[in-house]
């Protein structure tokens, strides 16, 4: 008789015998192998940079999709898994993910990724200097003026940024 091999790799040797009254055994053997599993290979997606300011729901899907790039390999009946997570925020940040490989003939594997989305740029507001009109100009000199005067505000960086005022109505002339 003899155990069967293991399911994951191994053989057993069986003898097998034929007796008779009137002969010697009559022996033979014969090898019953089951090849070795092979074994798990594992690949992460690469590390991803991302440029910030995109939309919530850009880095959503390309989060998602190199999530699906990891790969797996070899072993029995293995299953990939990650650790998920959320997604990075689309004005800056990072999640590293960890995947895993499980096998029926081997123990864990895992590896790690990051995806990252880069910090946006900080907002640099720069205010027209204070200004300062003689009196006695018509109103539309004014206006003019002050209109000039508002559009000397500026900034860069943020994300999607906009600039607004409170300013009113012009003084009066």
């Amino acid at each position: 008789g003899g155990t069967p091999p293991d399911a994951c790799g191994g053989s057993t040797t069986v003898t097998f015998t034929a007796s008779s009254d009137c002969e010697a055994d009559v022996t033979c053997t014969a090898t019953f192998t089951v090849e070795d599993a092979t074994p798990v290979m594992l690949t992460c997606p690469p590390d991803q940079m991302e440029l910030a300011c995109q939309t919530q729901g850009e880095i959503d899907t390309k989060f998602n999709d190199w999530l699906g790039d990891a790969m797996v390999s070899g072993g029995c009946n293995a299953m990939l898994t990650n650790s998920g997570g959320a997604p990075p925020d689309a004005c800056g940040g990072s999640t590293t993910v960890t995947f895993t490989a499980s096998s029926d003939c081997e123990s864990d594997v895992t590896c790690m990724a990051t995806f990252t989305v880069e910090d946006a740029t900080p907002i640099m507001l720069t205010c027209p200097p204070d200004q300062t009109e003689v009196a006695c100009q018509t109103q539309g000199e004014i206006d003019t003026k002050f209109n000039d005067w508002l559009g000397d505000a500026m900034y860069t960086g943020g994300c999607i940024g906009m600039l607004s005022n409170d300013a009113g109505a012009p003084p009066d002339a």
